[in-house]
């Protein structure tokens, strides 16, 4: 899987470009995940809530009482992105290989939606640039472009203690 997973010899490729786009979170505003994790959503039209710029659509509900992963955790998806004009870029449900890495280390738009899962759920997210790839791309996605993912989110972990 394409530079997705963390890796202690360094970050590379697309899981790259995703971190980069905490940057992205941090300059709109600090704390927009946590915000956004204890806000009510702001608008529902066709199934789909706002919590703006980020727009999600419940698929799947989780089970009364599942787990929701805080800012430093670890999550365990599976995922698939596409491009607005449908097309696939990655997808860990095509491969069976589960992803897992730091909430925090992501774009700005796991950041904002993810708190909000709990294990179980199955959503479909819209992602637009400034809160993923931003104006710069990277590797199969060109500038300035709105994503969609289908996350399922697997498993949430603590963070490592700090040695």
């Amino acid at each position: 899987m394409t530079g997705v997973r963390d890796s202690e010899a360094g970050l590379r490729g697309r899981g790259d470009a995703m971190r980069m786009g905490r940057s992205t979170l941090w300059m709109f505003g600090g704390a927009l995940a946590f915000a956004t994790a204890s806000a009510p959503a702001m608008a529902q039209k066709d199934g789909w809530v706002s919590l703006p710029p980020v727009r999600y659509h419940v698929l799947k509900s989780a089970p009364a009482g599942a787990a929701s992963p805080a800012r430093k955790d670890i999550i365990t998806v599976n995922y698939e992105l596409k491009l607005d004009d449908g097309t696939l870029v990655e997808s860990t449900f095509d491969k069976n290989e589960p992803a897992s890495f730091p909430l925090n280390r992501l774009i700005g738009a796991w950041q904002a939606v993810l708190p909000l899962m709990h294990v179980g759920d199955e959503w479909e997210i819209v992602a637009p640039p400034e809160f993923a790839y931003g104006a710069k791309g990277t590797d199969g996605i060109p500038p300035g472009a709105t994503l969609h993912f289908r996350i399922q989110l697997l498993a949430v972990a603590p963070p490592p203690a700090a040695q």
